[in-house]
């Protein structure tokens, strides 16, 4: 494997005026972390903790996309939009094989708990991400859990969960079945 920077716009920098010298701390965080790439190679999604020129970052850290351009570069990020983000911090966006189901986690928000997982659907006739809305497994908010990928046919999910909340934070790898009626069954430790 060869490997590259994919370079600006998507990647920044700190630059040296961005220091606060007498406490020798970054005074903005410019970060860009867990990306994931369609199905069709033809989109890069990402989290990041600043916006980008011509965006709206809505709060703490924010999930953008970017298009793959024909000269193989990406095109400037776009945020993924008030429906998704939020004041909030929503990270480790995956998007469906079908290009249309997003899920994420969102952490410190409107919902009880440290994170809860979301999902979302693209409507490609308005060419935006509808409401997000808590997934529920077995009817229960999965708090402490995150970074939900889901399977080519959308029948499970795998994610990390604190199973253990009295030993401090003890993540897994935990494993949902969509059952027939779309709802979610409880998550099980992956073997």
């Amino acid at each position: 494997w060869d490997v590259a920077n994919v370079g600006a716009p998507i990647n920044t920098r700190i630059a040296c005026a961005d220091i606060d010298t007498e406490n020798l701390e970054p005074v903005e965080l410019h970060s860009e972390e867990n990306p994931h790439v369609s199905a069709d190679g033809q989109t890069l999604y990402f989290e990041a903790k600043h916006a980008y020129p011509g965006t709206d970052h809505q709060g703490d850290w924010d999930l953008y996309q970017a298009r793959l351009q024909p000269d193989g570069g990406w095109s400037s990020p776009q945020n993924m939009g008030p429906n998704i983000n939020t004041a909030a911090a929503e990270r480790q966006v995956w998007v469906g094989i079908d290009g249309f189901t997003g899920t994420l986690t969102t952490y410190f928000t409107r919902y009880d708990g440290d994170s809860s997982v979301l999902r979302s659907e693209y409507d490609a006739a308005v060419g935006v991400w509808g409401p997000s809305e808590e997934v529920l497994f077995d009817g229960q908010d999965l708090h402490n859990g995150g970074e939900p990928s889901l399977t080519a046919d959308g029948l499970a999910m795998y994610m990390v969960w604190d199973t253990d909340t009295t030993a401090g934070l003890q993540l897994d790898i935990v494993v949902a079945e969509r059952r027939d009626d779309g709802t979610w069954g409880a998550p099980q430790l992956v073997d």
